[in-house]
């Protein structure tokens, strides 16, 4: 279930709608972490009323939606979406490529500032307006710029040192890149709305990963992107030491283990429950997994004695449902703001 405002609504329920969609993109500097920065502008499927940043409006057909969940069996299928974009400008395709760009000048830290020009051997494969990632190993900056100009192959820049990067001296000849590109691993938000609402009104629908991009070979400017929610973390293979021989051995109450399954890098620095080896956990960050909630739900489940002797690599998703979630009545979610949960179905006879 998805809570939606009044305003949100109230336009739904007419008799004549006209629905509106944006994608919002977001730059993730280290993949699957939970820190993330949003692109310059959105893509649309109209005109926004009073919208919060420009946007390329190109949004063709949108397919797809959240997991299908089967409670009884504590299963539920990998959520996400598929959208076709038409766009004869070919920008999208500015936010597809993997640039391989220089600085042309050296540059100091303060100098180009707001306003100023930033030079580079070429600019005609970055967006209209967007972010340079400058890489100055191991240092990275990312310059937000608001024009390009094609002739001086010059940005212009509106901001220094953002998005957790710090303004800092290079010298020419430093690698860059576009720093906002629509790749697997960086994420994107669903808002959904109609055409009477101003964007503040809008609800967000999904938070999910860029899984896969393409552009159509029979259809011209037509382009394809396909993402995925935070279930699809779930498939990889946990326990890849446990063997007959050595067993991995784990105890106590199943959302507890649950937690700790989820959340396990190996290096102890993903929330109180990250105290599992590498190999036998998923590593998903703790921001994106509702840890106070399946918490709560142990009162609700107050049997702790559960005891697993594992024998061999299991995958996580088919594991975690099968010996977890059904047990207790319940079943995996992704909630509209990306994060996983777990639900209860029907309560616990004590």
């Amino acid at each position: 279930m998805k809570t939606e405002t009044f305003a949100h609504q109230t336009e739904r329920v007419k008799r004549a709608t006209e629905p509106v969609y944006i994608l919002r993109f977001y730059h993730v500097p280290d993949y699957g972490k939970a820190t993330s920065y949003p692109f310059s502008r959105d893509f649309t499927s109209a005109p926004i009323r009073e919208a919060t940043k420009p946007a390329l409006m190109c949004l063709e057909r949108l397919g797809g939606g959240p997991a299908q969940i089967v409670p009884e069996q504590g299963r539920a299928s990998i959520g996400g979406f598929q959208v076709d974009a038409v766009d004869m400008s070919g920008e999208i395709l500015h936010y597809f490529a993997n640039l391989q760009l220089t600085l042309s000048d050296a540059i100091t830290a303060s100098s180009p500032g707001p306003g100023g020009s930033l030079r580079l051997n070429d600019v005609g494969g970055l967006p209209a307006m967007g972010t340079v990632e400058v890489n100055l190993d191991p240092e990275i900056e990312r310059i937000r710029y608001s024009a390009k100009d094609e002739a001086t192959n010059t940005v212009i820049v509106s901001a220094r040192g953002v998005d957790g990067t710090t303004a800092r001296a290079h010298p020419g000849g430093t690698t860059a890149t576009n720093g906002e590109q629509i790749r697997p691993g960086q994420r994107v938000e669903l808002l959904s709305g109609y055409a009477s609402m101003p964007e503040s009104l809008f609800m967000q629908s999904q938070l999910v990963e860029v899984i896969d991009r393409s552009i159509s070979d029979v259809v011209r400017a037509s382009y394809t992107i396909e993402t995925a929610d935070i279930t699809r973390a779930l498939r990889r293979e946990v326990f890849l030491t446990a063997t007959q021989d050595a067993p991995f051995i784990i105890g106590g109450h199943p959302l507890t283990i649950a937690l700790q399954i989820l959340t396990s890098t190996g290096q102890g620095t993903n929330g109180p429950y990250d105290v599992l080896p590498e190999e036998d956990g998923i590593g998903i960050p703790q921001a994106f997994v509702d840890v106070a909630g399946i918490e709560a739900l142990r009162e609700d489940f107050p049997f702790d004695g559960y005891c697993f002797t594992i024998t061999g690599p299991q995958i996580a998703k088919t594991w975690l449902e099968q010996e977890i979630f059904k047990t207790i009545n319940g079943y995996p979610l992704v909630r509209q703001d990306g994060t996983l949960t777990v639900k209860l179905y029907t309560p616990v006879l004590t």
